[in-house]
Order: structure tokens, then C-alpha cells, then sequence
């Protein structure tokens, strides 16, 4: 593990993720552009949240829905093909951390919307790598979920 907190290794093999974050990784989401990069995006208890590009395309990604009793869960999967030894590493930490750990990420295009247990949610320009705005107190408790509706126009928010 990197002692400075930058670099995000993947061991493919074993599933774990070492590096980068301070605490366990709570959520990720991907988004695969047009323009032939990858962008993933983990939150973690540490209260940070970590970008990375990963420009060879290497990921595939597909969405998965499936409706539950009371919800609807939205899921990624991703596979690094066997020619890769499945390392991305982040360019950058988003600033300022949320003050508890990060439960969840919504992802479209370059806006990014995070959740957190310290009940706030935060907007993130990724192009720019700015926080934008802040929703604090959203929720009485931790935003667990955050779901982009199609057209990226609304956010839904759960907790």
C-alpha cells in the first residue's frame, strides 16, 4: 500500500482493492465515455473521494437493474480483460472531504453527486475537479443511495 495515499491498485485475482484510500471503499461507480476512457470513482470511510481515468478502455461495464420489494437496485459490473494486470490509478482526491465516510456516488458525464454518513450531499465538477455545492443536512441520516434519473436532469436521494 502506498503510504501517501496515491495510488489505487485492483488485485483482479483476489478481488481486494489496496492503496489509495485509508478505510474500506464503500462505493464506486464507472462511467465509460465516448471519448475512449474509463472514469471510476470510489468513495470511502475515510471521508475521501478518488478519480481515476483510466484511458485505454480496458473496462467493460454494464448497468443492472433489478426492482425490489421497495427499491430499485442499481448495480455495476465490470471485467479487466486477462492481458491487463487490472491497475488504475487516481489522479486526484476531491476536495474538501465530506466530514464522515462516503455512502454513495451518482455519476453523469463530468457531474458527480456524492453521499455521505455526515448526512450531506456534495456536487463535484469532475472536468474541473471542483466541489461545487453542498446540500447539507439532506437527509435526517446517512445518504445511503443517489440515482441520476435518465437525462441527468434529477437526482434522487435515499437514506
Amino acid at each position: 500500500m502506498d503510504k501517501t495515499g496515491t495510488s489505487l491498485t485492483w488485485h483482479i485475482s483476489v478481488g481486494k482493492l489496496s492503496g489509495a484510500h485509508q478505510a474500506a471503499v464503500m462505493c464506486l461507480a464507472v462511467d465509460s465515455s465516448v471519448s475512449g476512457t474509463d472514469v471510476v470513482v470510489t468513495g470511502s470511510k475515510d471521508h475521501y473521494i478518488k478519480l481515476s481515468v483510466n484511458e485505454t478502455h480496458l473496462l467493460y461495464t454494464k448497468g443492472i437493474y433489478l426492482i425490489g420489494l421497495y427499491t430499485i437496485i442499481n448495480d455495476i459490473v465490470f471485467d479487466v480483460g486477462s492481458n491487463y494486470n487490472g491497475l488504475i490509478s487516481p489522479r486526484r482526491s476531491l476536495e474538501p472531504p465530506h466530514y464522515d465516510g462516503i455512502q454513495s456516488l451518482a455519476l453523469y458525464g463530468d457531474i458527480l453527486f456524492s453521499g455521505s454518513r455526515d448526512t450531506c450531499i456534495k456536487k463535484w465538477d469532475l472536468h474541473r475537479g471542483e466541489h461545487i455545492q453542498s446540500l447539507n443536512n439532506a437527509h435526517k441520516d446517512w445518504v445511503c443511495a443517489l440515482c441520476f434519473l435518465p437525462g441527468g436532469q434529477i437526482v434522487l436521494s435515499g437514506e
